[in-house]
This record gives C-alpha cells, sequence and structure tokens, in this order.
C-alpha cells in the first residue's frame, strides 16, 4: 500500500488505501477457494504450494520417504494412514506404533541436520520448526514443507487438510477433519450447562500454558477457564504471587500421581487445598494435532462433569471437591483400590478385637493365678504357724517328763537311806516299808496308762500326730 496514503488521514488516504486492501483480501480468499477445490478434487502431482516461509514448494510424485521434525506432525501422518511411508522421526514421537522401526532424528536440542540428510526424504515436515533451521536443510537440497504455529482447532484442521495434500491422502485427512470437529461440538455440548472452574496447566519452574496457544484453546473447549489467559499470551513464568492471585480451582496435570498438588504455591490454591486436578496425556496435551484435540477435550469434559456431579451430590449443591477428575479407567482403577483398602481395614479390625478378647483372657488368667498364689501362701503361713504350736508343745511335753524324771530321781534315794541303817534302831523297818508302800501306790496311779492299758512316754503326743497330718495335707494340696 502507497505509504503516502496510509500514513496521511485525509479522504484520498482513505478512498486509495480501502480499496487496495479490499483488492488484496479478495485474491487471498479466491487462491485460498483455488487451493481447496484442488486438494479435494484432484489431490494429485505434481504440485506446487507456499509454505508459511513464503517459499514455493514443487513435488513431482506422490512422496515414498517422509521424515518429520516435530512429533504433532508424526502423529498426523499417522491419522492419515500415511506411517508405513516415513522414514525418520524425533524421539517425541516414540509413543505412536511403529516408531522402533524409524529412524531418530533428534539431536540435543531440536533435530540434526546429518540424520534428517541420512534418512534420504522425498519431503521434510518442519512445523514449528525456526527458520534458522528450515534454511539449514534446505541448504542440503532437501525438499522441507514449514507450517506456522497451529493455536486453535481452525489450524489444526488447516494443517491436517494441507499436509494430506502433500502426501496425497486427501480424503483421509478430511475425514479425519470430521471427527474432530464433531467431537468439539460434543464437547462444547457436554459442558455447556456447567459451571466453568478456574484452571491451570502448570508446566513447572512457573511456567504455564497462558493466551493464544493450542493448550489454552483445549482447556477453553473442555469446559474450563483458563486463568492464565487474562495475564499473558504463550507459556509465561509466573510468580508465586500471581498463582495465588489466580487461585485456580483445577490443576491440569500429566502426572497421574498429580506430585505438583503437594508443591508451593499450588498446595495452598483451591485445587490444591482440595485435591481437584484432571490427568491429560502428555503426547496429546503439548501436540496440536487431530488426535489431541480429539482425547485431550473429551478426557478435559469428563474430568469438569465428575467435578460438578460431586458438587452436587455434597450438600444439595456444592461440594469441597475433594475427589479428583480422572479418566474410567482411572475411576474403576481407585475403586477397586478404596475396596482393598476397606477390606483390610476389616480385616484389621477383626484382627484388633481378637487381640483384645485374647488379651482380656489372659487378665483372668493371671488374676485366677495371683488368687491362688495367695490362698497357697495363706494355707502354708497356717501351716508354719501350726508346726511352730507343735514345735511349742513338744518342748513341753520333755520338760514335763524331765520334770517327772526328776521327781522319781529323788524318792529313789528317800528309801535307799533307811535301809542303810535298819541295824541300828528296830522300829526304822516299819518306816521302810511305808515308804516302800507310798511308792506302789504312785506306781499303781493312772497318769501313766492308757485307756488300753498301753504306758504312753511322751505326753501331747496325739497332737503331734494330727499336727502333722494337717502339714502333710497342706503340702499335698498346691501340687495338685
Amino acid at each position: 500500500m502507497n505509504t503516502n496514503y496510509l500514513n496521511q488521514p485525509a479522504p484520498r488516504s482513505v478512498i486509495e488505501s480501502t480499496k487496495t486492501l479490499a483488492a488484496a483480501v479478495e485474491d487471498l480468499q479466491a487462491n485460498k477457494t483455488n487451493e481447496t477445490v484442488n486438494s479435494s478434487d484432484t489431490c494429485g502431482f505434481p504440485l506446487t504450494v507456499t509454505d508459511a516461509t513464503g517459499t514455493e514448494i514443487t513435488l513431482d510424485d506422490q512422496p515414498d520417504r517422509i521424515t518429520t521434525t516435530n512429533p504433532s506432525a508424526a502423529q498426523t501422518l499417522w491419522e492419515l494412514g500415511a506411517q508405513d511411508r516415513v522414514v525418520g522421526v524425533t524421539e517425541f514421537a516414540g509413543y505412536l506404533n511403529g516408531t522402533a522401526n524409524k529412524a531418530n532424528v533428534s539431536a540435543e536440542f531440536g533435530v540434526s541436520v546429518e540424520k534428517v540428510v541420512a534418512t534420504n526424504p522425498d519431503l521434510v515436515l518442519a512445523p514449528n520448526a525456526s527458520a534458522g533451521q528450515v534454511a539449514d536443510l534446505r541448504t542440503q537440497n532437501l525438499t522441507v514443507y514449514h507450517f506456522s504455529a497451529a493455536t486453535d482447532v481452525d489450524d489444526i484442521a488447516a494443517k491436517t487438510e494441507r499436509t494430506g495434500r502433500l502426501v496425497g491422502n486427501c480424503e483421509t485427512a478430511a475425514e479425519v477433519n470430521t471427527e474432530m470437529n464433531q467431537t468439539v461440538e460434543n464437547v462444547e455440548n457436554q459442558t455447556a450447562r456447567l459451571d466453568r472452574p478456574d484452571a491451570l496447566y502448570p508446566l513447572g519452574g512457573g511456567f504455564v500454558a497462558a493466551d493464544n496457544t493450542f493448550i489454552n484453546e483445549i482447556m477453553e473447549i473442555g469446559g474450563t477457564t483458563n486463568v492464565a489467559a487474562s495475564e499473558a499470551d504463550g507459556y509465561p513464568q509466573l510468580s508465586d504471587e500471581v498463582i495465588l492471585q489466580t487461585n485456580p480451582e483445577l490443576l491440569i496435570v500429566t502426572d497421574s500421581e498429580a506430585s505438583i498438588l503437594d508443591r508451593q504455591p499450588y498446595a495452598s490454591t483451591n485445587a490444591g487445598e482440595n485435591n481437584n486436578y484432571v490427568v491429560l496425556n502428555t503426547n496429546y496435551l503439548n501436540q496440536p494435532a487431530p488426535r489431541s484435540v480429539i482425547e485431550s477435550t473429551k478426557t478435559l469434559a469428563n474430568g469438569v462433569t465428575e467435578l460438578q456431579s460431586e458438587d452436587t451430590k455434597d450438600d444439595g449443591g456444592r461440594t469441597d471437591g475433594s475427589s479428583s477428575s480422572r479418566s474410567d479407567d482411572d475411576d474403576r482403577n481407585e475403586k477397586d483400590e478404596r475396596d482393598e483398602v476397606v477390606d483390610t481395614n476389616e480385616t484389621t479390625v477383626d484382627m484388633n478385637e481378637t487381640a483384645v478378647d485374647m488379651n482380656e483372657t489372659a487378665v483372668d488368667m493371671n488374676e485366677t493365678a495371683v488368687d491362688m498364689n495367695e490362698t497357697a501362701v495363706d494355707m502354708n503361713e497356717t501351716a508354719v504357724d501350726m508346726n511352730e504350736t507343735a514345735v511349742d508343745e513338744n518342748e513341753t511335753a520333755v520338760n514335763e517328763n524331765q520334770t517327772a524324771t526328776d521327781t522319781s530321781s529323788k524318792e529313789s534315794t528317800t528309801s535307799a537311806e533307811p535301809n542303810g541303817t535298819s541295824n541300828q534302831e528296830g522300829n526304822e523297818t516299819e518306816t521302810s516299808n511305808d515308804v516302800v508302800n507310798q511308792k506302789t501306790e504312785q506306781d499303781d496311779g493312772p497318769s501313766n496308762t492308757t485307756d488300753e492299758g498301753t504306758e504312753s512316754e511322751v505326753p501331747g503326743f496325739g497332737i503331734v500326730v494330727t499336727v502333722l497330718a494337717i502339714l502333710g495335707f497342706a503340702y499335698l494340696s498346691p501340687q495338685k
């Protein structure tokens, strides 16, 4: 456009500038229409197209050897059914079936030009590659098509259609776009009646997905509001204070353990405190391609729907949202794990109750043993007392016997003395006979004779026998 007209606010500037701009827009629309017709009607070769760098790309024949420098391009080719013609991929496309048989063209950073050249490709698809990388590849006489960054579903649909045209799979590309668009419509209908929770997708180190990104598009379609979209574009690094201010209700994570919820500042957000998160497949979430849109939007919408359902169940409306939202497989696994925990807890309770019963029984047995020991002690003390009494009685009997012996000795001495003097006095014989008669009377007394006529040399012998019988009984009873 004429700079004199464009930069000067005057009538002629308005007339000329608007006419020129309108003509350019009309030409652009005509070119897009012509390209669309060619892709859907003929989808043949030779083909000449212009890529994002403004470079014309010409393919004389359908390419048989295709190398990709980005996993989203590889995923798109797999969706189009062209994976058999792919000869080189990056390491991040390793999740796709069959990539183990493809050359890995990754370098420490980006791709290795030497590895790409070694694949001898007919076509190199380079979405999101830098201008420098594209230039380096083209200096090797390679045919390189560069895509601009895809930030929404329309961009992905256009990229899918162009890829289908480049590789000669136009009809399949149209079918893939139809599936993707239908999924988006279904998901939007699913979440239309739900409250949109404030959400955040943290990448680590404070970096987040903000506005004008493919991830932001997924979050919006999936029924959430990206709180980072109002802070910046692209993938900015937010401070802890800003993250706490945004205070998301839901975190989107790619780690099934959601370990980021345990770290600050996320642990202090509404999502962290209530354990609200949705797990998305990192391969789909970070790669702008048709399958990524289909799977990520469905999973996120299901998570938001589940979260809203749990909110409705509790207290007639809202809940603390402590349940995490996951895919159906994760939900079933969590239910099985919860059932196993319940069974384990019930078993533990039963075992604890049994242990309590056993402890109570042991206590009762110990108390019984204590009572028996106390009884045995009492019986032993009684036996000791009775033994001491028997000993005392025995000693008394011995003393009495000794006294009787002493008395008998004295009497014998007295009767011997008159016999020795019988020749001196005639009347002493008479006295001696009286003493003998007295001794005979004492010996005939009942004190030393039992009822049966048997003599007992030790007084109290019956008592001793009784005591010994009691002691024997006391000794034998504890033994039983």
